[in-house]
């Protein structure tokens, strides 16, 4: 009976949980759009999961200063690799890394750019952990963005349905325009095909993510 138990929990999981960590691959098959806007950082992302282990896309970002005219902007294709997933009785955990080549523009230049991360995930129906760096380079800038997360679901989702999850994130951003820390708290609700969080950062600045999969 424990054993069944487990096993739904984690089949639940699986199945839940993917849309949950703005995942590069949610699942095989499928085609992922991902929009992040925040006080001084737009992103957008597309990818495709031909299996479950590996997804191929591409995306746009763009950065500003507190100065509207201080800006770096990149256009890049990506390939991203699930390197590692760990089914246990009750939670999954997951290890994904992935690398970009595209063009940079920003500080008078234009150029080449690239870019590599990974992200480490683990979550259970009540608890949600993240931690995320990655490295972007050109030939006139560089820098690292580094991200991470806890949160915590106020009452068990059902199956099929919607999640809530309340979070809490902290990103630092060596070399970036805004360099300074940015703590955010951020109300996130999920099923299975959307994914949707707001919320607001330490200086009051919205924060919006969204994300679907077909």
């Amino acid at each position: 009976m424990k054993a069944r138990l487990g096993a739904a929990v984690a089949a639940l999981l699986l199945v839940a949980a993917a849309p949950a960590a703005s995942r590069p691959i949610a699942y095989a098959g499928a085609t992922t759009v991902m929009f992040d806007a925040g006080a001084d950082r737009r992103e957008a992302l597309v990818f495709h999961a031909p299996r479950y282990w590996y997804s191929l896309g591409a995306g746009w970002q763009r950065h500003r200063s507190d100065d509207p005219t201080q800006t770096r902007e990149v256009s890049f294709v990506r390939a991203n690799l699930l390197a590692r997933r760990w089914n246990l009785p009750s939670a999954q955990a997951n290890a994904f890394v992935w690398g970009s080549v595209g063009s940079a523009r920003g500080g008078g230049a234009r150029g080449t750019g690239a870019n590599a991360g990974f992200q480490i995930d683990y979550e259970t129906l009540d608890f949600y952990s993240m931690l995320k760096s990655e490295w972007w380079t050109s030939s006139a800038w560089s820098y690292r963005s580094d991200t991470a997360q806890l949160g915590f679901a106020p009452y068990r989702h059902r199956y099929g349905g919607w999640a809530t999850w309340l979070v809490g994130m902290v990103e630092n951003n060596a070399g970036a325009l805004s360099g300074t820390p940015e703590y955010s708290l951020l109300a996130r609700f999920f099923n299975e095909k959307a994914w949707i969080e707001a919320g607001v950062n330490d200086r009051g600045d919205p924060r919006l993510m969204l994300m679907f999969n077909f």
